[in-house]
């Protein structure tokens, strides 16, 4: 990437070559360069009477809020998503509920409460004064004390309503206060759309919103433009000046104590970029310029697999005639990528990043772009587009779409390509094993939750006894003290055990095809025990106490210890492969076993 500053600052190498330099750069000047991006950005989303402006009315608190949502893509109190033909609305039920135990009267009575509560006060007036204002301090202790009073008055509502549906004339009757039907109308601009386009309005928590309608009708107009305002800054926090974002890192360890994992800078700032589509394609089509690709070797793998999985389909006993009928139709509509169809074209690569405007000395206004970017990219997203990082070791099931993604320019690496059959099938066979394998859970899972399901009831049953058999089992593993989170992990925990015993059945397929493979020279292993080494090789990992328990209460995984014993103790072929005696840890009698 360093030869791409040389490059045009039109070129979308030299775009992302900037983003990242803007990152990694945590110099005075840029810290100011965000303070004054923030500034900025207040001033045109309506400005605040905490930095002097005059105080609002119902209009500049509308257009406010408009400008929040449709502009730049900002969280506020409000969800709006675009469908083909349905827009979704509902309350940020993650941004209120965060609030809630902290900002209620009963919550005050807890110690720890109190201090969030007063913190939280001191850091929206540390923020006005960051960006210059000239109040007196008496003056902006008021402004908060307003902020503060209305987020306690938007807990108190329930929120428990059931969903209702409208059109854009109905919804501008039902909702007079916030100018639904504008922001609507700005977002489906965004997205090339039209509001002619629009058959259904979806709105969740419906009566919650009318509550806050209501309400609003009687609030001073100015505390809800600096409350809209407030909350759509807030967002920005983790990438502002360096005081700001000390300040917001604080609040969120009051409000979610417990071990946190700090990387490096440098780290942070590639899986910022990995975030952004356009910027990871520029990427990814320069490194796959510069791959070796055998093309050959992934398509026999990937059949080989294929026909493992239909093959272990077939054998197993708890799934009847009827359900195997439903998995294999499934499976035969599976829509499989291995490189994403975007990369083909640079041309068009390098139009997607035509108007995104990448400054090399300001990370916070390029951040700002982004988030919209990825905003109104999530409302373009075609089914076929894949999802995961080209260059990033990684696959992926997408339930909704029938879709594995697999990341064939990602395997070039030599500790996956310069190895024999059993160190392939067992690393790569098992990754592809393990995403077709959420197919066939998932299918179980909609089974037990609706009467329309593809299992019979016999098979689905019989899919539950294995489903609590498995977390009985990941329950009953141990790390530092905490036992692992079984019935939170049991999706990927049944991909791993059933990838693993795919990718085997491929492997003996290909040994008789081949004589078996020969033992590596001077390495005490057979091509069998190789091929589970393969797959322990995987998920190799080294972190410390408390970045394990985090992993445990956050990842929806097993550590990569107990993805591997967890999935070799359910394997007959590898207690046969190592001779484990009946009973053992290794080879315990009872065994939790999808396909």
């Amino acid at each position: 990437m360093e030869s791409w500053k040389h490059l045009s600052r039109r070129s979308a190498k030299r775009r992302v070559y900037n983003f990242y330099v803007s990152c990694i750069n945590e110099s005075i000047e840029m810290d100011k360069n965000a303070e004054k991006s923030l500034f900025d950005l207040v001033g045109d989303l309506g400005n605040t009477s905490f930095l002097g402006a005059a105080d609002a009315n119902i209009l500049d608190f509308r257009r406010t809020l408009k400008t929040v949502l449709t502009k730049y893509f900002l969280k506020s109190f409000v969800d709006i998503n675009i469908g083909t033909i349905i827009v979704f609305i509902s309350i940020n039920k993650d941004l209120l509920a965060r609030r809630q135990t902290f900002l209620s009267i009963a919550g005050h009575a807890n110690i720890r409460n109190r201090t969030i509560y007063n913190f939280y006060k001191e850091f929206i007036k540390k923020t006005f004064i960051i960006l210059g204002s000239p109040l007196t301090s008496y003056e902006i202790d008021t402004k908060v004390d307003d902020i503060v009073t209305l987020e306690t008055k938007m807990n108190v509502f329930n929120n428990s309503s059931e969903p209702e549906t409208f059109n854009l004339s109905s919804l501008s009757d039902a909702f007079k206060t916030f100018d639904l039907n504008g922001i609507i109308t700005s977002l489906m601009t965004s997205v090339n759309g039209s509001v002619d386009d629009i058959d259904l309005i979806e709105v969740a928590f419906s009566q919650f919103l009318r509550n806050l309608d209501y309400m609003f009708r009687s609030e001073n107009p100015d505390t809800l433009r600096n409350y809209v305002i407030w909350i759509g800054i807030y967002e920005t926090f983790p990438f502002a000046s360096n005081e700001l974002r000390r300040y917001y890192n604080h609040f969120e360890e009051l409000l979610y104590p417990g071990p946190r994992v700090v990387h490096p800078r440098w780290f942070e700032c590639i899986r910022t970029l990995n975030r952004y589509k356009p910027l990871v394609d520029v990427v990814s089509v320069e490194y796959l310029k510069n791959s070796e690709l055998d093309t050959p070797l992934i398509e026999d793998i990937l059949k080989r697999i294929k026909d493992a999985f239909r093959s272990n389909v077939n054998s197993v006993s708890w799934l009847d005639a009827k359900s195997k009928k439903a998995v294999a139709q499934k499976f035969e509509n599976l829509i499989v990528s291995t490189k994403p169809q975007r990369l083909e074209n640079e041309t068009r690569v390098e139009k997607n990043m035509e108007n995104i405007e990448m400054d090399q000395y300001s990370y916070f206004r390029n951040k700002i772009i982004l988030l919209k970017v990825e905003r109104v990219e999530s409302y373009q997203t075609d089914v076929k587009t894949q999802l995961i990082v080209p260059y990033d070791i990684n696959a992926l099931y997408v339930f909704h779409q029938n879709r594995a993604d697999f990341n064939r320019a990602a395997f070039i690496k030599p500790d996956y390509f310069n190895r024999s059959y059993s160190q392939l099938l067992g690393s790569i066979g098992m990754i592809i094993g393990h995403e077709f394998t959420h197919m066939i859970e998932n299918m179980g899972i909609q089974s037990v939750l609706s009467t329309r399901g593809d299992f019979s009831n016999s098979s689905r049953d019989k899919f539950i006894e294995i489903w609590d058999c498995m977390i009985e089992q990941y329950n009953s593993y141990n790390l530092y003290g905490m036992s692992l989170l079984g019935e939170k992990e049991i999706n990927e925990n049944m991909a791993d055990n059933s990838g693993l015993s795919v990718a085997f059945t491929a492997f003996n397929k290909w040994k008789s095809e081949n004589n078996e493979e020969k033992d590596y020279p001077g390495l005490d292993l057979t091509a069998d025990q190789l091929f589970f080494v393969s797959f322990a090789h995987n998920n190799c990992e080294k972190y410390s106490r408390d970045y394990g328990i985090l992993n445990i209460l956050n990842n929806n995984h097993a550590q990569g210890k107990f993805r591997v014993i967890g999935s070799v103790s359910n394997n007959e072929n590898f207690a046969k492969a190592f001779k484990c005696k009946l009973g053992s840890n290794m080879n315990p009698v009872k065994k939790c076993f999808l396909i």
